[in-house]
C-alpha cells in the first residue's frame, strides 16, 4: 500500500488509494496518522480515494484514527468523493463524530469550523 502524505488547506493529508487494505496494510496506515499527530500536526485529513470502499476494516481504521485524534486533542477529517462510501459513513454515524468532505478543496471550508 503507498499512502501519499501532503499539506491542503491546513490540513495534513494522508491519501489511500487502495480498493481493499489488508490488516497490515491498517496497522501501517494507523502508524502513519499517528506519527502526524505526534510530530505536532493539529488537523489530519484522511482520503480515500474513489475505488476504496467502505468496508467493516476501513470503518475502524477510521474510528480509530478519531480516538487518536481525540487523544492528542487534534482534527481527524475524512474525505471521500464516492457518495456510496459517504452514505456507509453517515448510517454508521461515523459522520456524526468525524467530520466529511468530497474534495481536499472543501478542506478549507472545513477549517473555517474548526480553528
Amino acid at each position: 500500500m503507498n499512502i501519499s502524505l501532503d499539506e491542503k488547506h491546513g490540513f495534513r493529508v494522508a491519501r489511500i488509494d487502495e480498493q481493499f487494505l489488508t490488516d497490515e496494510d491498517i496497522d501501517t496506515a494507523i502508524d502513519i496518522v499517528k506519527s502526524v499527530f505526534r510530530s505536532g500536526e493539529p488537523r489530519v485529513a484522511i482520503s480515500f480515494g474513489p475505488a476504496v470502499f467502505a468496508y467493516s476494516k476501513v470503518l475502524a481504521f477510521i474510528a480509530h484514527c478519531y480516538r487518536v485524534a481525540h487523544i492528542w486533542q487534534a482534527t481527524l477529517v475524512v474525505i471521500a468523493a464516492a457518495a456510496d462510501f459517504i452514505d456507509i459513513l453517515e448510517q454508521t454515524h461515523l459522520a456524526r463524530v468525524v467530520p466529511i468532505c468530497r474534495s481536499e478543496d472543501a478542506l478549507a471550508d472545513i477549517l473555517k469550523g474548526v480553528s
